[in-house]
């Protein structure tokens, strides 16, 4: 009888580790654009959070110690609120995984709510959050159905941690800290309360922030991680990264596997790449299995690959895992921006607007910060469909928008106190392009930029509205529609921005590139012919092909001038003993 409750007891441990392989991945996230960006997270470019509701979401500046976090906000004026909502990758939580968070809230509206979720599908389980008038936070689930206190005071400004853990299919325990609003780590830090718990539905596979606590309710979050069952194998460290739009194209693919409760053999792993099994190297971590696959050939440009890793432990209890990745669609210059619909890309909502490159593409990289003597060209074409009622005193902004660290620092579109198109540099200085040309519903324009990178002091910048893309650079600096300054513009990031309110735009024809060439200016000087014939009498025609300026000198001794008048054709009296006529281009 013994024996047979031994059989029992393992086939149980193996249909319960078994289950792992659809756990939710351990991955952890930390702010890097407002929530509802691509990228909003540090795990390779990854979009990390669903931003829903008649609110919005941005990404916030230092907020008690921490570099920057993300955000939302509610409208306040209706009853919908404002949700970041994050599916678990990989499946629901596995007995014993934990869910960990930064938050923190502002202020709230008596009796309406804020907090955050644990979600099973679309359904509520399990709340932590606050309730406009009272002193202390509160906690939710189906399994009482009603709010609890909290043994944690509310403190604006205060970000502190909050844990999740599922202790069982149906229970939980979950955990605060006391924060500190001193800057400190928000993770570190006394417990402030524990409290376990059950609940009646679903298993546990999301979480949401949410905010229905009226203007001014924003909620602040930062660092979300899902953490690991210790008793059993997981993965972690992915290569490329769990979910990466910017893969390298020579990329190597690989994983680390940490040892739960059995040590695993290289023999009793697989590894397959897009459904084809490949041969990994092996290195022996001091509680971990590392394995790497460097393909022959590198990945094309923008191409999507699927990995997927098998394994038994030493108690022959499987496991598996797998992971998709997309490779750099921009790893070099000239970048052309396709991710669009029709070629047009639509912005609205304000907030940090769309991150269409980042540091994590090839291109940019790190190649355009303080120390760069490199030249950049960039390239967009532009239209306003709503600017919210501008009438110059602030009301709509967008256009291109060049990043460093989070910080705006040089806008070209339309700039927050303009009704013109214009650049605004580190959101102070707004100036109207030259000659002024008022922003008009519905009418495109094309908008170049050049920015010669000086190392260590001010960059000169180059800007152009509409420019004679038949012309040559210089010929278009010195057809009058170019405007320069310097101020340094070092920048790790592009977004193309919208806002506020109701304002919203068009772009399409988003190019980056090395050369004035790479964004459409002539590589020639145009052929220009001059001809001169004679009108009867004493009268002589003048014409010219091209767009160059007629100049004149009475001997080709003397210095060529541009003459008076620039008509084409144009009537000269032939009174003079000689003159000489040419096309400056």
């Amino acid at each position: 009888m013994k024996s047979v409750k031994e059989v029992f007891f393992l086939l149980v441990a193996m249909c319960m580790a078994a289950a792992v392989a659809n756990a939710s991945t351990v991955i952890s996230y930390t702010s890097s654009a407002s929530p509802a960006s691509a990228p909003d997270g540090n795990e390779n470019s990854v979009d990390v959070w669903t931003v829903t509701g008649d609110g919005g979401n941005y990404l916030s500046g230092t907020y008690d110690g921490d570099p920057h976090v993300w955000a939302i906000w509610d409208a306040g004026d209706t009853e919908q609120g404002t949700y970041a909502t994050h599916t678990f990758a990989g499946g629901a939580l596995e007995v014993g995984q934990s869910v960990s968070i930064d938050y923190s809230n502002a202020n709230i509206d008596s009796g309406k709510r804020v907090g955050i979720r644990l979600l099973g599908g679309t359904t509520t389980e399990v709340e932590f959050g606050f309730l406009g008038g009272e002193q202390d936070y509160s906690h939710f689930d189906t399994g009482t159905n009603e709010f609890l206190s909290v043994y944690k005071e509310w403190d604006g400004g205060d970000l502190f941690q909050v844990v999740f853990t599922l202790t069982d299919v149906d229970a939980y325990s979950m955990s605060v800290t006391r924060g500190s609003n001193s800057g400190d780590d928000p993770s570190v830090g006394d417990e402030s309360d524990f409290w376990t718990g059950t609940f009646t539905g679903s298993a546990i596979d999301g979480i949401q922030i949410y905010t229905e606590g009226g203007w001014g309710s924003d909620q602040y979050f930062d660092n979300l991680a899902i953490l690991p069952d210790a008793t059993s194998p997981q993965f972690q460290n992915f290569v490329p990264g769990y979910g990466s739009l910017t893969a390298s194209a020579a990329s190597p693919v690989g994983v680390e596997v940490v040892y739960g409760a059995y040590t695993i053999s290289s023999n009793d792993v697989t590894m397959l790449l897009d459904g084809t099994e490949v041969s990994p190297s092996f290195a022996l971590g001091s509680n971990s299995l590392i394995m790497s696959y460097q393909p022959a050939v590198e990945f094309a440009p923008g191409s999507v690959h699927d990995v997927e890793v098998n394994l038994v432990d030493e108690h022959s209890t499987p496991y598996s895992s797998s992971w998709t990745f997309t490779v750099d669609t921009y790893p070099s210059l000239p970048a052309i921006y396709a991710e669009s619909t029709n070629g047009i890309v639509s912005v609205s909502g304000g907030g940090s607007g769309s991150a269409i490159w980042t540091s994590a593409n090839g291109w940019l990289s790190d190649n355009y910060g303080d120390a760069s003597t490199n030249t950049l060209y960039s390239r967009f074409t532009m239209k306003f469909d709503d600017v919210n009622g501008e009438t110059g005193g602030g009301g709509a902004y967008g256009g291109m928008h060049f990043y460093r660290g989070g910080k705006e620092i040089m806008l070209i579109g339309n700039g927050w106190v303009s009704t013109n198109w214009s650049i605004d540099v580190e959101n102070t200085i707004v100036t109207n392009l030259t000659p002024a040309v008022p922003v008009v519903l519905g009418e495109w324009h094309t908008m170049v930029s050049k920015i010669e990178f000086v190392d260590g002091t001010n960059d000169n910048v180059t800007i152009w509205l509409d420019p004679d893309f038949s012309l040559p650079e210089d010929d278009a600096v010195n057809a009058g529609k170019a405007f320069s300054f310097s101020h340094n513009v070092s920048f790790d990031s592009v977004h193309l921005r919208c806002g506020d309110g109701t304002a919203a735009s068009e772009f399409t024809n988003i190019v980056m590139a090395a050369t004035a060439e790479g964004v459409g200016f002539s590589d020639t000087v145009p052929e220009s012919f001059i001809y001169i014939l004679p009108m009867g009498g004493s009268n002589l025609e003048i014409s010219w092909t091209g767009s160059g300026t007629l100049q004149e000198t009475p001997s080709l001794t003397e210095e060529w001038i541009n003459s008076a008048n620039q008509d084409n054709p144009q009537t000269r009296p032939a009174t003079n003993s000689a003159a000489f006529f040419r096309i400056k281009l």
